[in-house]
């Protein structure tokens, strides 16, 4: 009876100790998909702030084509403003010129 009574307890005790090693071994599964699943976020997230990053990049190289652009034409601009009086200059000189030619014939 005493035998019976040892056996029926230690195989309650393996059973506690197989539903303990279960429970450990979920907790653990849990565990190790909870890390992988930070992992891959941690992964998109990284990606997201490269390509943002990318994307700022690429607008201020825009930004500053344009602004070089706008730079170019102002400048441009100042030099033809600054060379209209002599241009103006150069077309009376050649129309006189013409006007004496015409009168020379």
């Amino acid at each position: 009876m005493f035998a019976l009574l040892l056996f029926l307890l230690l195989l309650l005790l393996f059973r506690l100790l197989l539903l303990f090693l279960l429970f450990h071994l979920v907790l653990f599964r849990l565990l190790l998909f909870l890390l992988m699943l930070m992992l891959i976020l941690k992964l998109m997230l990284t990606l997201f702030l490269l390509l943002l990053l990318l994307f700022l990049l690429l607008l201020v190289l825009l930004l500053m084509v344009i602004l070089m652009l706008v730079l170019i034409m102002i400048l441009m601009l100042s030099l033809f403003l600054f060379l209209l009086p002599f241009l103006l200059l150069l077309m009376l000189l050649l129309l006189l010129l013409l006007v004496f030619r015409l009168l020379l014939l």
